[in-house]
C-alpha cells in the first residue's frame, strides 16, 4: 500500500457516526473528497480495512459474536452518497 495512503485518507475522512439497521454494524464517514478521488482512494483502503480488521478486537467481535455485517458508507461534505463496502461475518474465519 502506497505509504502516504494512510495519511491522506485519515486527512480526508470523519467518522460522522455509527449505527445500527438491519443486522449491519454501519460506520458512516464524511469524506473531503470529489467521487474521482473516492474511486481512487477505495480499493486502496479497502484493502488495508480488510487486512486489519481481524486484528481489531470490537470489529472481530462485531462479525463473530454478532454475526453482523459491518458497512463503511462515505459521503461528501453536500451529503451525497460516494459509497460504501459491506464486511460480511464469516471474514475472519
Amino acid at each position: 500500500m502506497n505509504k502516504e495512503l494512510p495519511e491522506i485518507y485519515d486527512h480526508m475522512t470523519k467518522l460522522m457516526r455509527t449505527s445500527v439497521e438491519n443486522n449491519n454494524f454501519k460506520y458512516q464517514f464524511l469524506i473531503n473528497a470529489d467521487q474521482k478521488e473516492y474511486n481512487w482512494a477505495l480499493p486502496k483502503v479497502r484493502s488495508q480495512i480488510l487486512s486489519n480488521i481481524c486484528k481489531n478486537s470490537r470489529q472481530k467481535a462485531i462479525l463473530k459474536n454478532y454475526s453482523a455485517n459491518i458497512v463503511y458508507s462515505y459521503e461528501n461534505v453536500k451529503g451525497q452518497s460516494l459509497g460504501e463496502f459491506m464486511v460480511k461475518p464469516d471474514h475472519c474465519n
